[in-house]
């Protein structure tokens, strides 16, 4: 044969050669790209038992997750000294309670402390609903970032098609170069994140805002009331938190101590002082003048008062300082007791409100303030209280049970075994009674250090607490400023 059909031949053979080449990886490209719509359509239809298996495990955790803090978020707190709504803010925002209930005395008060939680709740759903916009922004912004990678993997996928079939026409021979394509030298079609192949991804995040909004609505459950906290205890029934910051200082803070300073002062003076008398008088007028409008810094006036007095009549100020002195050391201690059990909160002593408090929520936080002496005396005074207030309760069940049982079997021999019952109650209250005198005795005798004392104290107090609560009645929880 000639040289050049041999060559001719040669050729065909390889041009038949590539094209079989070419028709394999083209049906292999055909396979692979069944396999991913496949895969495609069974993650969109829920077709494949994998990916409904993975879409019920995720919404099941979904919805625990959304349950579970829904169960915790079913708490409510009354504040029964609004003022101008500080704390109930902080409790509306916190998003610890799903109601909150601000009771307010003054009226213009109250209606400053609606305005000051409407502007409050309106600012928190105004960024509530700007997250939620860029929420929904983002989202897009990955879809439209997904739709485009896809398209530039179709675009290469299609480049590198079309140089296939250019290069099956190419003839080559020995002194041809192979050809090299356009996309040898860039790199590979980047992976980016489809939200359309992962269908339960796209479920979950509308049910997840709707459960966040539903949250949010419920923690903004917050209602005022303007009136007497006392008044209003009715309906401040089934409340968990009752909390008390009341306002300490008020109008007739310090009155007393100042009448008790200005009193021995008086007849030390005599007739020569008449001019200082009048400097006292005014300067007393004007601290307790100033009184209602600084109730924080009360004390501070009184001080500043009484020493500039002292200081226009040295002679006196030794005689002065002297029966100040004697006075408050006279009445410091039975003072103390007194101004701490005195206290008026809503037309009734704080600890009778305490006491009664106690009955109407599951946890009773008082806040107290520094100067208040008798903190331990106050606390013991309240659980005291209570465990009257829970005897006199039970002392009225049995009785209305007493009285069922009389009439309904005509005798009261049945109820022996819970007389023994009570009898046996009323010995264990009676030695634990003891044991405390004798702790306190003990105590008294051994005369330990302030901190100690402090230690003691607390002690004392977390007993009293793990107490009630063996006693299934409420818990005190007394926090002091400082």
């Amino acid at each position: 044969m000639d040289p050049q059909q041999q060559r001719y031949q040669q050729q065909q053979q390889q041009q038949q050669q590539q094209a079989n080449r070419e028709e394999s990886d083209a049906a292999v490209m055909r396979r692979g790209s069944s396999k991913q719509e496949s895969c495609a359509a069974s993650s969109a239809h829920g077709s494949s038992s994998s990916s409904a298996a993975v879409d019920k495990d995720c919404l099941a955790a979904a919805a625990a997750a959304a349950a579970a803090p829904q169960q915790q978020h079913q708490l409510s707190v009354a504040d029964l000294t609004a003022c101008a709504g500080g704390n109930a803010i902080a409790f509306a925002c916190s998003g610890c309670f799903a109601a909150v209930t601000a009771v307010e005395f003054d009226p213009d008060r109250a209606e400053d402390l609606a305005h000051n939680l409407q502007l409050v709740l309106q600012q928190q759903q105004q960024q509530q609903q700007n997250a939620a916009q860029s929420q929904q922004q983002q989202q897009q912004q990955q879809q439209q970032t997904a739709a485009q990678a896809q398209q530039q993997q179709q675009q290469q996928q299609q480049q590198h098609q079309h140089q296939q079939q250019q290069s099956s026409f190419c003839i080559r021979d020995s002194s041809c170069s192979p050809a090299i394509t356009a996309s040898a030298g860039q790199p590979g079609p980047q992976l980016a994140f489809n939200p359309q192949a992962v269908p339960y991804l796209a479920v979950l995040h509308p049910q997840q805002q709707q459960q966040q909004q539903q949250q949010q609505q419920q923690q903004h459950v917050v209602g005022v009331l303007c009136g007497d906290a006392a008044a209003l205890l009715p309906q401040l029934q089934h409340q968990d938190v009752i909390f008390i910051d009341p306002p300490w200082g008020g109008p007739n803070y310090n009155q007393q101590q100042q009448q008790q300073q200005q009193q021995p002062v008086q007849p030390d003076l005599g007739s020569g002082s008449s001019a200082g008398e009048d400097d006292i008088a005014d300067d007393g007028a004007a601290a307790s003048s100033e009184g209602p409008s600084l109730r924080c810094e009360a004390g501070a006036g009184d001080t500043s008062s009484n020493a500039g007095a002292l200081t226009k009549h040295p002679a006196a100020a030794a005689a002065a300082a002297a029966a100040a002195a004697a006075a408050a050391s006279g009445t410091s201690r039975a003072g103390s007791a007194a101004a701490a059990a005195a206290l008026q909160l809503g037309g009734m002593p704080l600890a009778e409100l305490c006491i009664q408090l106690a009955g109407c929520c599951r946890l009773l936080a008082v806040k107290l303030p520094s100067r208040c002496n008798d903190l331990d005396g106050f606390s013991q005074t309240v659980l005291e209280g209570m465990r009257q207030q829970q005897q006199q309760q039970q002392q009225q069940q049995r009785n209305t049970l007493l009285a069922s049982v009389r009439a309904h079997y005509g005798r009261s021999d049945l109820l022996l075994f819970m007389q023994q019952q009570q009898q046996q109650q009323q010995q264990q209250q009676q030695q634990q009674q003891q044991q405390q005198q004798q702790e306190q005795q003990q105590q008294h005798v051994a005369e330990p250090s302030q901190q100690q004392q402090q230690q003691l104290q607390l002690a004392r107090r977390l007993r009293q607490c793990l107490s009630a609560h063996q006693q299934q009645s409420a818990s005190i929880l007394f926090c002091q400023q400082s």
